[in-house]
């Protein structure tokens, strides 16, 4: 089955509406109901593109926002609490984001160039306001409408839910909180903007949250991730007509000869959404735990909460839901979740290859993320890991060539696969 080739795009303005996530000013959290609770965030957005941007309450015309709750603590990212898609019906014509140009007064069809807008923490949380997430199609903005979710029972319902123990900071002493806001429109297609993220103190978690800084505009969970994390590397993987997903990953020494590789992976905007995950492991690698993690699918959504599977041979770890074939609710990485995965392993890090399945198509892509080596100073060249540089290794040189930015295969880091990378593997050439 070929492999599917993956770009990182560049950040450009297109014409059109350009909405951007700006700003999360506020937050409210709910009461505590049986060890859980739910949380909503206030929201900014900025129209800075050359064309109004369209908000019609009356049809699919208009945005949907959800609301995340990660935690980065010991070098590793949880994806906590997810909510509901909250639908944003009305555009005010503000000032916020520069000199706005208004097409009118009140809540009019669309935000003006310019213009920014905002909902409050308790609009976001409307519960009647929520429709499930598996109604929209992510790579295309579009979605369900009208909806009909029938009325909530509770506060926890549809909102950002998480269990109380995953959020008490006596538990997590040095842990990271952070709220990320993930907004699709059906006109505006710039995965690059759709989120906003926003550090909490951790002594509010169980009160009312409140900010630790300033919120990080156009910036996502994982992206947050590595700027709590230094060591933590990003592949950008942009999937032909569809969206973009984000794989993150890093490696600690837990010292005794072992190591633990975190990796996250977020799908922002992907339809086609993700299945599996690959790592690849060295000969007489020796994995001593693994194991992964997804946020609670609640409030009548209906996709699955079934864990992944973990099947580990010689070649490989390898995560994975059901396939879509069997059941297309299965618990896959739909847009806007981040799944994370860990392992640890007797091998240190190093530059290499993994393989993840797209879950509607079954098709592959790769990503160049740190994996397990075969021991010792990692071989420059060594893409599959296996320690030697040999014709599979130019087979996936070969199969990365042209733009391909962020994987493994870009040896100079150049951002493309070219003469110049070939050259360098030749040179390590030693199977």
């Amino acid at each position: 089955m070929p492999l599917i080739s993956v770009a990182i795009a560049s950040l450009s303005l297109a014409a059109g509406p350009e909405l951007i996530a700006h700003d999360m000013p506020g937050f409210v959290g709910y009461a505590i109901t049986n060890g859980e609770r739910a949380y909503s965030a206030a929201g900014h957005w900025c129209n800075q593109g050359d064309a109004p941007a369209a908000w019609v309450a009356a049809t699919n015309q208009h945005p949907i926002s959800v609301l995340n709750l990660v935690r980065i603590e010991d070098g590793a990212l949880r994806h906590l609490g997810a909510s509901w898609a909250t639908h944003q019906v009305c555009a005010l014509q503000m000032n916020g984001c520069g000199t706005c140009t208004p097409v009118g007064p009140g809540c009019p069809d669309a935000l003006g160039v310019g213009c920014s807008t905002s909902s409050t923490a308790s609009s976001l949380g409307s519960q009647m306001n929520m429709s499930r997430r598996s109604d929209a199609n992510a790579a295309t903005g579009s979605f369900l409408f009208p909806f009909a979710a029938g009325s909530p029972s509770g506060a926890l319902e549809r909102r950002c839910r998480v269990a109380v123990a995953d959020v008490d900071p006596a538990q997590h002493p040095s842990a990271v909180f952070a709220f990320e806001l993930v907004t699709l429109h059906p006109s505006e297609g710039d995965a690059s903007h759709r989120c906003v993220t926003r550090r909490i103190a951790p002594a509010s978690m169980l009160l009312t949250p409140i900010a630790a800084g300033p919120a990080n505009e156009a910036s996502t969970a994982v992206e947050l991730w590595q700027s709590v994390v230094p060591s933590v590397t990003i592949t950008t993987l942009d999937i032909p007509g569809d969206g973009r997903v984000l794989v993150g990953a890093n490696a600690t020494d837990l010292g005794s000869g072992l190591w633990r590789y975190d990796y996250a992976i977020e799908n922002i905007d992907s339809h086609e959404s993700i299945g599996s995950l690959a790592i690849p492991l060295p000969a007489g690698a020796i994995v001593s735990t693994s194991s992964s993690h997804a946020p609670l699918v609640h409030s009548g959504e209906v996709t699955s909460n079934a864990p992944w599977n973990t099947a580990i041979d010689k070649l490989a770890i390898t995560w994975s839901t059901e396939p879509f074939a069997s059941n297309p609710n299965a618990n896959a990485i739909r847009w806007g979740i981040t799944d994370s995965f860990s392992v640890v392993c007797d091998r240190p890090p190093a530059r290499g290859q993994a393989t993840l399945t797209l879950f509607r198509s079954a098709l592959p892509i790769v990503a160049g993320v740190t994996v397990p080596s075969a021991g010792g100073a990692p071989l420059l060249g060594d893409l599959d890991a296996d320690g030697v540089v040999s014709a599979s290794d130019l087979s996936i040189l070969l199969g990365a060539w042209g733009r391909c930015g962020g994987c493994a295969a870009d040896l100079d880091g150049n951002g493309t696969v070219d003469s110049a990378d070939l050259a360098i593997l030749l040179g390590a050439w030693n199977g």
